[in-house]
């Protein structure tokens, strides 16, 4: 169960339908994966909205509509995969629906 601003973030990510967003944002621990949160509160976004936080996060994590090499060299996609997969389906699939 995710909280109400946790659940917007999550669906406005879903919305750039890319997989490794979503894995991203779900594994956001603060240490090892920093999500919007942590991009929001390094820019000083507090007051803006949603949107705008989330594409603050999304143009922090890619680079040409890629996750940045120094991002995906070193993250286990295929372990987020397996404990977040599930997960990120779901909100894919709402979106398109």
């Amino acid at each position: 169960m995710h909280s109400e601003t946790e659940q917007q973030y999550l669906e406005t990510i879903a919305q750039y339908g890319q997989r490794e967003l979503l894995l991203w944002q779900l594994a956001a621990d603060g240490k090892e994966f920093c999500g919007v949160k942590a991009t929001v509160k390094a820019l000083g976004l507090e007051d803006a909205t949603v949107e705008e936080q989330v594409e603050a996060f999304v143009e922090d994590l890619r680079q040409d509509g890629e996750i940045r090499p120094e991002y995906d060299e070193g993250t286990d996609w295929e372990h987020l995969e397996n404990v977040y997969g599930d997960s990120v389906t779901e909100l894919l699939d709402e979106v398109e629906n």
